[in-house]
């Protein structure tokens, strides 16, 4: 269920030229939208909130107006504010009829039709946070998100309005946004004339191909630069297709299930859709032991290479492959035979398909011998590759070793800096056959993880300081999982303890093993979430990249173990997110020295099991079952409110987060 409202900025028969750019007739929406937002959230928490009907001017618009370019201030404007408060859908009225339209009488195309088709083709729905966007009284306004592909994932674009008749610049203090190179597609009125009903795109004049067919939308190209250039009383989209989002949660599905035909995913269906956007960004790794075994064409083949294409690209995510490393001349220890890699690169650059490359799977267990200096080898090959055929994704990650450090040291100390983008390795806390259910909480095997997260981290630094770390492959235990631990609430203990330790250290990114396979995946054999993915789900939701310090969070022998980062949007800048874990069968309690923190309202997400049940596959939030609306769409993740005070009551064996959303952190606001 959803609830709509109605919103116009006036009576088109008085409206006036310069209400379309006044700030504090753009301004009046922000109150209004929040006001209809938190009431939703606050009495029906499941339904979304729509813009039902919207335009300039009611009573059809304003003549002169409504059809112009200036109105377009008015649209673009409320197009942001609905997406930063958390408006689900804006419906424009009318899309002919009336002066307000998106096509004028004669179904010609008006200058909001075609701002709307560019922020169709742009916009993607993840809003990303920009500080002061909801402030009162900016002439210079900006709104951000992600941008759509076929923009690869990371890609974020800007909505800019300059409400003033002189040039403005956006400073950028964003190193990732000043660093890349920028698509341009601003919106201008022919002659400087706000009122006309025609539309320059990058000075080029917009209207069908043989009044029929839509145009090619081209883009400016603009170089790096720590600022933007604004030009005045104009509007438009900036996007900044070099940046890199973070992607730290990330998942892997199994090279198996290409043998399988994909046959334990859908991935055309809307639930799983629904359920992987939820986790976007995030960077997908189809990789495994059955990847040193595949062809590409026939045992990989092109529908099923096109079908894992298209499923990022839909969701949102990066995507990483896994080549087959033991196809070698004469086999088994000889070079490396790349021309069934050539084929797949040179299909992949065909289709203009955004793939990362591995090279193997933990090499260190292989049964051939192959030395460390000779897979080395084999990547400098990849990269020649990669090169010939022009492949869009360029980033060569590797050696995905199951835990030798000697085999990892020898192989990152053989190739030149500069050849890998991230060093992997991968982690379980043990055999799934044998796992107990006193492991998934004891934590000494879970402080076994700090010694090797560590290890790793500080010889990538050492030996190729270029490249990030990312912790390859991940679960609770090896072999397919525990089943009834692995899938189980009592898991989270290890996966949110990870997740911790793992950005504590510096590691860039964490691939769970599966998103779907075994019994330790985050979705079970009928596709249905398990709490590991409502953990996954709440951790895209409130946790942001950067990491805070708090004194003793690599210490061992932790009973109560807590992680502290800056809050995700739409948190404010300056807001604080705890992960908390209590491994001991009593409440614990934190104290919290910082009086920001202690003086600060909380925003609790708990999860704990039914009934008490650690190997329930169900999970609560906040005493709420966590499930599917509609067993198709996500639910509102909705808080329990806490007041401030000086320490924090953790109830028994149970983990979560604790959001401090009044307090003005420095590192958080920069």
């Amino acid at each position: 269920m959803s609830h709509t409202l109605y919103r116009y900025y006036g009576n088109g028969s008085t409206a006036k030229l310069p209400q379309c750019y006044d700030v504090n007739l753009l301004d009046s929406l922000i109150h209004v939208a929040v006001y209809f937002q938190a009431s939703t959230e606050a009495l029906q928490p499941q339904a979304d909130l729509w813009l039902g009907e919207t335009s300039s001017f009611y009573g059809s618009g304003a003549p002169n107006l409504s059809n112009t370019y200036v109105a377009g201030f008015l649209w673009l404007d409320k197009l942001g504010i609905a997406a930063v408060v958390g408006h689900k859908r804006v419906f424009r009225h009318d899309f002919i009829g009336g002066y307000f339209a998106l096509l004028d009488a004669n179904q010609n195309p008006l200058p909001d039709y075609w701002l709307s088709l560019l922020y169709k083709k742009l916009v993607g729905t993840k809003v990303v946070y920009v500080n002061g966007s909801l402030e009162y009284g900016r002439y210079l306004r900006v709104y951000a998100h992600c941008a759509k592909a076929p923009y690869p994932a990371g890609s974020v674009v800007l909505l800019l309005l300059n409400t003033n008749f002189t040039t403005a610049t956006a400073e950028l203090l964003n190193e990732d946004l000043a660093s890349s190179y920028r698509d341009v597609f601003w919106l201008s009125p022919p002659a400087g004339d706000l009122t006309s009903t025609s539309v320059l795109l990058n000075g080029v004049l917009l209207e069908l191909v043989d009044n029929r067919d839509l145009p090619h939308l081209v883009p400016a190209e603009d170089s790096p630069g720590s600022s933007l250039s604004v030009p005045s009383i104009s509007f438009g989209f900036v996007v900044f297709r070099d940046t890199k989002i973070p992607a730290f949660l990330s998942v892997t599905i199994g090279s198996g299930d290409i043998s399988r035909n994909w046959s334990g995913i859908t991935f055309t269906a809307q639930r799983i859709i629904n359920m992987a956007g939820g986790l976007a960004p995030a960077m997908l790794r189809v990789g495994g032991t059955d990847g040193d075994f595949l062809i590409f064409n026939p045992l990989l083949n092109k529908q099923q290479w096109d079908e894992v294409n298209k499923f990022v690209e839909t969701v949102g995510w990066d995507f990483v492959f896994g080549l087959n490393a033991l196809l070698r001349t004469p086999y088994p220890n000889g070079s490396w035979d790349s021309d069934n890699a050539r084929m797949l690169l040179s299909y992949s650059t065909s289709k203009n398909y955004t793939v990362q490359w591995e090279l193997g799977n933990e090499p260190d267990m292989w049964g051939t011998a192959i030395p460390a200096e000779d897979h080395a080898k084999d990547f400098l090959t990849l990269g020649d590759l990669v090169a010939e055929e022009k492949t869009v994704g360029k980033m060569l990650i590797g050696p995905d070793v199951a835990y030798s450090m000697d085999y990892f040291t020898e192989f990152i100390q053989s190739l030149p800096e500069g050849v890998l983008s991230a060093t992997t390795y991968h982690q379980y806390y043990g055999n799934g056959n044998t796992a107990k259910l006193a492991q998934c909480y004891d934590v000494n095997l879970l402080d076994s993880y700090i010694h090797d997260a560590i290890d790793f981290q500080d010889t990538t630094e050492a030996l190729q300081p270029q490249a990030n770390v990312w912790l390859g492959e991940t679960s609770s235990f090896y072999d397919g999982g525990a089943p009834h631990l692995s899938d189980t609430y009592v898991a989270g203990f290890m996966w949110l303890d990870k997740l911790g330790v793992a950005a504590v250290v510096g590691h860039k990114r964490v691939f769970r093993q599966d998103f779907i396979g075994g019994s330790y995946s985050l979705l079970d054999g009928d596709q249905n979430p398990l709490p590991d993915y409502w953990l996954s789900l709440l951790y895209k939701k409130l946790v942001g990249t950067k990491v805070l310090y708090i004194k003793g969070s690599l210490d061992y022998g932790r009973n109560l173990r807590s992680y502290a980062h800056c809050a995700k949007p739409p948190y404010p800048a300056g807001s604080v997110v705890l992960l908390l874990l209590n491994t001991n069968f009593t409440t614990a309690t934190v104290e919290l020295l910082n009086e920001e923190l202690a003086s600060s309202y909380r925003d609790v997400f708990w999860l704990s099991p039914p009934t008490g049940n650690l190997t329930s596959t169900s999970v609560l939030l906040n005493g709420v079952l966590l499930e599917l609306v509609d067993n198709r769409d996500l639910p509102h993740l909705v808080p329990a409110e806490d007041s401030p005070g000086s320490s924090l009551s953790v109830p028994s064996i149970s983990f979560g987060f604790v959001v401090f959303k009044d307090t003005k952190i420095p590192a958080c606001t920069s």
